[in-house]
Formats: C-alpha cells, sequence, structure tokens
C-alpha cells in the first residue's frame, strides 16, 4: 500500500466545552489516557531546540514531572541539546499518540531545576542509570562503546563508589514552561478537531481550523 493510501483515524470529538480552562489540568488527564490505552513510552516527547547557527535539532526525551509551571525532562547539560538551550532558551515539544489519534504541542521556555531537584531524581534511577551518566560525555565522538562498558561494569561493582554515588553537576533536569499549547484530536473525514491555549495575563482558549 502507498504511504499516501493510509487513512486510520477513529471518531472521536474533542468538544471546547469538555475541555479544562487550565491546559496542564487537560495536559494529565490525555497522558493518563495514553497510560490507560498501554502506549509504550506514553510520555515520550519530541524536543526541538535551535543551534547558535540557527539550526533546528530534534530528539525524543521522556517526561519525567508535570507541575503548576511546567514540564521536566533530565539530561546531560554538555549534550548537543542544552549546549542549544545555553543560547536558546526556546524549545517546541511534541506528544503523538497514533493509537489514540491524539497529539499535543507546545511551545516554552526552558530553564535548569534547582540541583536538589535533580540529585533526588538522580538517586531515585537504576544504578547502571546512574553510573552511565556519570561517564558518557554525551554527544562526544568516541572511537569504541567497549571502554565505556569497562567502565561501566568496574563502577557498578564498585561497592565504594556506589555508596557514595551523587548527581553530577554536568547533568540534571530542564523545566520547560509552556506559552503555548495545542491539542489535536484526529478524526476520520480529516476535520480534526485543534484547542490552543496561549499563555496571556491568563491562559486564553481558541478554537483553531484543522
Amino acid at each position: 500500500m502507498e504511504i499516501k493510501e493510509i487513512r486510520e483515524y477513529k471518531s472521536h470529538i474533542l468538544a471546547i466545552s469538555k475541555i479544562a480552562n487550565e491546559p496542564f489540568k487537560e495536559f494529565k488527564k490525555w497522558i493518563k489516557i495514553a497510560q490507560d490505552n498501554n502506549i509504550l513510552d506514553f510520555n515520550a516527547m519530541t524536543l526541538s531546540t535551535v543551534s547558535s547557527n540557527n539550526i533546528p535539532s530534534s530528539r525524543i526525551v521522556l517526561l519525567k514531572q508535570i507541575n503548576k509551571d511546567g514540564l521536566i525532562f533530565y539530561t546531560n547539560y554538555r549534550s548537543n541539546k542544552s549546549i542549544d538551550l545555553n543560547h536558546n532558551k526556546n524549545v517546541a515539544a511534541n506528544f503523538y499518540w497514533a493509537k489514540i489519534n491524539k497529539q499535543i504541542r507546545i511551545n516554552g521556555l526552558v530553564n535548569k531545576i534547582p540541583y536538589k531537584l535533580s540529585n533526588q531524581y538522580f538517586l531515585s534511577r537504576p544504578r547502571t542509570s546512574m553510573i552511565s551518566s556519570i561517564i558518557s560525555k554525551q554527544s562526544s565522538y568516541i572511537n569504541s562503546i567497549n571502554s565505556l562498558e569497562k567502565k561501566l561494569f568496574y563502577l557498578t561493582n564498585n561497592k565504594k563508589i556506589l555508596n557514595n554515588i551523587k548527581c553530577p553537576k554536568y547533568w540534571g533536569g530542564y523545566i520547560i514552561k509552556p506559552y503555548m499549547i495545542e491539542f489535536w484530536q484526529g478524526k476520520p473525514n480529516r476535520m480534526h478537531d485543534r484547542i490552543l491555549f496561549i499563555k496571556q495575563n491568563k491562559w486564553v482558549k481558541k478554537i483553531l481550523s484543522p
């Protein structure tokens, strides 16, 4: 079958009257729907950044926390995405769940979260994940993965090191503080429902044309 012939949308209606007036409340509801539908990596989002040379870049990161201010993800502060964020704090994020024909688009500004919060999350991770984050110079060129794997094996079997482990200063969280959030519901007739929230003095809710 030609890709252009694929038209798989179930019939759902996204009524603006049923959408919460506060987007984070609606966002949490949609995340729960995705989770309840057993969607693999339901918290995975495409994160797009822009470099100092105005070159866009996208990758998948995992949403780890939602609070009243925004969305939190974690990464290496020396990574390419972090280098981009040092130059331009504007990001775009996207969640897409094909199984339920839902999509959430976000534009916002990012800031690092306090080290204390990063360390709390870091220490909750599996030990191998903690060690990997410590030894990896994310995005840098390497000759082989073997040397890193040997180092990972050594450190994960060293009790003295494991007992004193903590989050390195070059690893931690970012919070995306949105100023635009769009909720998209796919429909078979292509008259997709789109509800947009724009942050002004307060959140303003609008309907977009498909």
